[in-house]
């Protein structure tokens, strides 16, 4: 299923917790890049897919 507007929030929740459990020190930069590559979200794409872009970013 393609992803919704609705979903977004999700997403960037997940990044944040993540974010946390991992104890990232650079925060503010990864949220940039996360932010980043989410301003050019292809709304074709899947909820799964997105996520797991988020998480490439995140390791």
């Amino acid at each position: 299923m393609k992803i919704k507007e609705q979903c977004l929030p999700c997403l960037v929740n997940q990044a944040v917790k993540t974010a946390n459990l991992l104890q990232v020190n650079n925060r503010e930069e990864l949220y940039h890049k996360i932010f980043a590559q989410m301003s050019q979200l292809d709304f074709t794409k899947t909820n799964p897919e997105i996520a797991g872009e988020n998480y490439r970013l995140l390791r």
